[in-house]
């Protein structure tokens, strides 16, 4: 990620302005659902060639953490074996023992329905978010011109 340095002193990457800030709330929340250990990997490519709000994208980023982590990717299998018609797996267990060999059958029977459901539940999920950032910050700038207006007039 050296290479990225130089191009960390770019304004719009700590911009906090409309189109910025629901964009990186949508993206991140896009990748959030990405079911890969990299994610800040990816953020940091996205927020450069994209010109995104960094600090909001690494926020959004993190909605995906040890806590909720299990229920964001059990929400995105189901959603995928409903897409598939696939029947559930039956017990798929995964443990913390170390074995390469156990991991890799698990994620052998789950991998289709869950990257599936992530992609999806990542396209609306971002999407959702975008629409719902911008809409509440438009709302918020008419608003604020609305009272201003009605201030002028008054005085």
């Amino acid at each position: 990620m050296k290479w990225a340095s130089r191009y960390l002193n770019d304004p719009k990457l700590w911009h906090f302005g409309r189109r910025g800030v629901s964009k990186a709330a949508g993206f991140g929340l896009l990748v959030a659902f990405c079911p890969i250990p990299v994610h800040m990997m990816i953020i940091v490519p996205l927020a450069i060639f994209q010109r995104l709000n960094l600090p909001v994208l690494v926020a959004a980023v993190w909605v995906n953490n040890p806590i909720t982590i299990v229920p964001i990717f059990y929400l995105a299998y189901r959603v995928g074996l409903a897409l598939t018609g696939d029947p559930p797996t039956g017990h798929v267990a995964l443990t913390f023992s170390g074995n390469w060999h156990q991991l890799q059958q698990a994620l052998a029977e789950i991998w289709w329905p869950l990257f599936l459901g992530s992609a999806i539940c990542g396209v609306v999920v971002g999407l959702l978010t975008f629409i719902v950032v911008n809409t509440l910050w438009r709302l918020s700038i008419v608003r604020r011109r609305r009272t201003r207006r009605e201030q002028v007039q008054v005085d």
